[in-house]
């Protein structure tokens, strides 16, 4: 929420964080980056967790321009040094329950949160994917994105289809799962 000039969001773990206009510079776990970039905020900077690499994982960044994304490292490699190196105002992070911030250290992420306001979306099992979605996009409006025309049409017609090749035939599949590889693709 932006009023005269002044940002607020509350994160999932209740926290509300005020600072005296919408940030502009995001450092954001590496998928949080990813589906803030769906709305048209490119972070300055994203980071992975304990099971990511030196390198960003292709499944994870989505279409997020990683020429002009600094991928920070992974897991225990960051300290608070290089994850404020591009000098965010604001970092969005995940947690799968319980406050703590994924991916980070937890005297990382306390030491994170004394420099620089930390956003937390919770994304897990308590959490359906849809609710997860809604707070990513109240999350990105609020920091300036927008929603694509296209999208909602887009996920119906791939619900529509999915639902179609999920219920065909006698040896139809009890399970599909997906992983989005781009906007035409899917692994």
């Amino acid at each position: 929420m932006t009023e005269q000039g002044v940002w607020r969001f509350t994160d999932d773990r209740g926290r509300l964080t005020t600072v005296e206009r919408r940030p502009a510079r995001v450092l954001a776990y590496i998928q949080a980056g990813a589906t803030l970039w769906d709305y048209g905020i490119r972070p300055e900077g994203i980071f992975g967790s304990g099971h990511d690499g030196a390198t960003p994982d292709l499944a994870k960044t989505g279409t997020l321009p990683l020429d002009t994304v600094d991928y920070r490292g992974a897991g225990g490699a960051l300290d608070v040094d290089t994850l404020l190196r591009g000098d965010p105002d604001l970092v969005v992070a995940v947690s799968y329950g319980h406050g703590q911030v994924y991916g980070l250290d937890p005297d990382t992420a306390k030491h994170l949160e004394e420099q620089v306001p930390v956003v937390v979306i919770d994304v897990g099992q308590a959490r359906t994917l849809d609710r997860v979605a809604a707070r990513f996009e109240e999350l990105a409006l609020s920091l300036g994105g927008a929603l694509d025309p296209g999208a909602e049409e887009g996920l119906a017609a791939a619900t529509a289809r999915l639902r179609e090749v999920a219920g065909a035939g006698a040896g139809k599949p009890r399970v599909v799962a997906l992983s989005p590889a781009g906007p035409d693709q899917v692994h």
